[in-house]
């Protein structure tokens, strides 16, 4: 059984903390530690490999498509912009292939109130913290002081991996 738990905080912008106390207080790493630390496409398509998996065109696609962004993609958006690349694409196959990248790693799902979006998994430890702009859907991977240890579970339940968000709004955002 797997069990994801998240730990989510919505920072409010009427709160009197201003983001960059916020990004201080929780030493947000920076755009260009976070590409560093990103998957890129060619590693994406080894992991492919290496699983014994087919190595497709689609699959290189969304491998390319995620690795060259930051930003969190529904299932709907990998389709647009793929089905201009491989015409006769059904969106059955693209979800499929995110779900399976997800099972793999390489993908992670992040949830709100208009479903599922993906992103690049940016660290491969088992505890993972973001900060995602609610605005321009952009995630800051951060570490904060705060404790990482895994929250205590029913004996029965067998925790994969622990993360944490933080919802909010980026400097950009919060200006609009």
């Amino acid at each position: 059984m797997l069990l994801l738990v998240n730990v989510i905080v919505t920072i409010k912008p009427y709160l009197k903390i201003s983001f960059k106390e916020c990004i201080l207080k929780m030493n947000l790493v920076t755009d260009q530690k976070a590409r560093i630390a990103r998957l890129d496409t060619e590693q994406i398509i080894q992991m492919i490999a290496r699983k014994g998996l087919r190595v497709t065109e689609q699959r290189k696609s969304i491998a390319s498509l995620f690795a060259e962004t930051s930003d969190l993609l529904t299932p709907m958006q990998v389709y647009h912009d793929l089905g201009t690349k491989h015409l006769g694409l059904s969106f059955d196959t693209v979800y499929r292939n995110l779900k399976l990248l997800q099972q793999m790693g390489v993908l992670e799902p992040f949830y709100n109130k208009d479903g599922v979006k993906f992103a690049v998994t940016r660290s491969p430890s088992d505890f993972q913290q973001h900060f995602v702009c609610m605005t321009c859907d952009h995630v800051y991977p951060f570490e904060s002081a705060s404790s990482t240890d895994m929250p205590r579970l029913p004996a029965e339940f067998t925790a994969v991996k622990f993360r944490q968000e933080v919802l909010g709004y980026c400097p950009d955002c919060s200006h609009l």
